[in-house]
């Protein structure tokens, strides 16, 4: 009876290779193709499998392992620009971190980690920096007395001011009216600021990180619509408030006394992930 050759070794991770016919394991051989998929050049490639070899499938950015059979999961393995749009470095970090990083330069995201956790923890106000990268439209809907929501002056046949007037079309198009009556209402209260940081917002520029945008208080819970920042929105992503606020409270720890990264299961993450 003739013995079976024992399997190969994975030439990146050292386990099993899954047969003697590759020089992988399955999780390195389904990294591989994910990798070929990406056309990245030789040079990238390379960094990548180095860190891989050195650290595991761990991300780069805060030494979390990462997940790398469910694409569903806020911390699947995905690949992100160093510095967004610039293909010269390529890492591997989490599905969530990735979304949270948006269009910031590593050293801008850090920033807006630790400004926000100080707002949170210490009520410090956040000193806007703007993105070097940060080119992204937000897209805007197409459609003399005192405005009710500011005190401007009114438009000439109008109920608004023209700042108003467009913000309140902008609402007409995405939500009912009880939605919008509480927008209007936190609005009067407290003017254009951001509902999580108080941060003024802007209304001019769809491509600035500050233009105001409206995200679900629960991630797809219409009942609930706040105001933020285009840049604070990105950073949310699908989390709750409650989650979000955790994640920056752990990533500023990470970045300050280097503690490890607590995982919690985030409740309405179920995107799957999809290469940038």
């Amino acid at each position: 009876m003739t013995k079976k050759k024992p399997l190969k070794k994975c030439c990146i991770c050292g386990k099993k290779a899954f047969s003697n016919k590759s020089q992988y394991c399955r999780t390195c051989s389904h990294f591989s193709y994910r990798i070929t998929n990406e056309k990245f050049p030789p040079k990238i490639v390379n960094a990548i499998w180095d860190h891989v070899r050195k650290n595991g499938y761990r991300c780069s950015y805060t030494g979390m392992p990462l997940e790398m059979d469910d694409d569903t999961s806020p911390w699947y393995c995905s690949f992100d620009h160093w510095n967004p749009g610039d293909p010269r470095k390529v890492v591997i970090t989490s599905a969530l971190l990735n979304a949270m990083k948006t269009d910031l330069s590593v050293k801008e995201f850090w920033y807006y980690v630790l400004q926000l956790f100080d707002f949170r923890k210490k009520h410090k106000k956040i000193r806007k920096r703007r993105p070097v990268f940060w080119n992204r439209l937000v897209r805007r809907s197409r459609r003399k007395k005192q405005c009710p929501i500011c005190g401007r002056p009114k438009l000439f046949h109008h109920e608004y001011c023209p700042r108003c007037a467009k913000f309140g079309h902008r609402m007409k198009a995405k939500f009912p009216q009880k939605t919008s009556k509480a927008i209007w209402d936190y609005v009067r209260e407290n003017g254009y600021v951001c509902y999580y940081t108080g941060m003024r917002l802007g209304l001019k520029d769809p491509k600035s990180p500050w233009y105001l945008v409206f995200d679900h208080w629960r991630p797809g819970d219409p009942r609930k619509v706040v105001i933020t920042s285009s840049l604070l929105n990105d950073m949310k992503s699908d989390m709750t408030e409650g989650e979000f606020w955790y994640f920056i409270g752990q990533l500023a720890n990470f970045r300050r006394k280097g503690t490890k990264v607590r995982k919690i299961k985030l409740r309405y993450w179920s995107r799957p992930y999809r290469p940038q």
